[in-house]
């Protein structure tokens, strides 16, 4: 794939006020801007995306890449973004979805758009779903690393406990309860920041426009009744 694909996308857009041609005729798509989670420079990426009520959803599918797109480890970093719909340019908040409303997200965007079930086919990765949820200019006040970093707790905390529930019932969880493993893998960038030498390995695939959440705060629950104190205890 020519090193130039999503430029080439990108200016179309902006040249024609989100309108494509070419192969992409017909096709509606956002242009979003990330922060790079360690160089700390901004990146745009043409995606599809699925209208959910007052938020957007898009899917981190990298075309059924083995890979997590470098935008989703972008926002793990760092959940502010730039989003670009025809000649609207706004600020939002993506928020990745997780468990069960990673999984009824999922099944809204397939039944606009089929051909995610098909990327989600050929990975064992679980595609992630990130919703965009609009910023209000007058209200705008930039999430910190710590908020990232708490979210992110927060989803590892819910699935340790759903695991050792799991375990108390004598049943196994099945392969998609499991983390993201995009959360996992970001945690280091959380912690130390851009300081941090990047992960040495093979890059995927260049990403490719695929087919086509305000945060609210939250405590940590207790552990299930009957939990004793001591090393399985997931506080």
């Amino acid at each position: 794939m020519p090193l130039g694909f999503n430029d080439n996308i990108i200016s179309d857009f902006r040249t024609n006020a989100g309108v494509l041609g070419g192969p992409f005729a017909g096709w509606v798509l956002l242009l979003l801007t990330t922060t790079g989670a360690r160089s700390g420079r901004e990146h745009t990426t043409p995606l599809g995306f699925v209208e959910d009520g007052d938020r957007l959803l898009v899917v981190g599918s990298a075309g059924g890449s083995d890979r997590h797109p470098d935008w989703y480890r972008n926002i793990l970093v760092n959940p502010t973004v730039t989003v670009e719909t025809g000649t609207e340019t706004w600020q939002a908040t993506a928020v990745a979805a997780t468990g069960e409303e990673r999984d009824a997200l999922f099944a809204k965007v397939v039944a606009v758009a089929p051909g995610y079930a098909d990327y989600q086919k050929g990975t064992d990765r679980i595609l992630p779903v990130v919703a965009l949820y609009r910023l209000p200019e007058d209200t705008y006040t930039p999430p910190t690393r710590l908020d990232a970093l708490a979210d992110e707790l927060v989803a590892i905390h819910d699935w340790l406990r759903g695991e050792l529930a799991a375990l108390r019932g004598g049943a196994r969880r099945p392969h998609h309860s499991r983390p993201h493993r995009g959360a996992a893998q970001a945690l280091p960038d959380l912690l130390f920041g851009d300081g941090r030498p990047p992960r040495r390995g093979r890059r995927g695939p260049l990403p490719v426009p695929d087919p086509g959440i305000p945060r609210q705060g939250r405590r940590l629950r207790p552990p299930p009744a009957g939990t004793r104190h001591g090393g399985a205890d997931p506080r």
